[in-house]
């Protein structure tokens, strides 16, 4: 699934390393629900289903290259079947700081 903003002129996906990092992330998220999931705490329970859903909006971002705040935007892209614009500052951030988005940073940072 690719998308392209209202000019067609750009695709509005994720390079390699981008999906990568997500799908890296989805699986900790989700590794860390699962360890939750089994303290015996009352607090257990809400965190594990919070950080349930940040791994599988990160894998579902990772699997479609969907490029915007993975925990708002990719599993209702998804759903709807139409892109649900969304920005995210801290993976901005990251992919700059680690340079995965490539020569593309740059048009990122101009997006509105």
């Amino acid at each position: 699934m690719s998308f392209t903003d209202t000019e067609g002129t750009r695709s509005l996906t994720l390079s390699e390393p981008q999906r990568q990092a997500r799908a890296l992330a989805g699986l900790g998220f989700l590794a860390l629900a699962w360890g939750v999931g089994r303290a015996p705490r009352a607090l257990s329970v809400p965190t594990a289903l919070a950080a349930g859903w940040l791994g599988a909006s990160h894998l579902v971002a990772a699997a479609t290259r969907y490029d915007g705040c993975p925990e708002l935007g990719a599993i209702p892209t998804l759903l709807l079947g139409r892109r649900v614009e969304t920005r995210c500052g801290p993976w901005e951030k990251l992919d700059d700081h680690f340079n995965l988005a490539g020569s593309s940073t740059t048009e990122r940072g101009s997006r509105a």
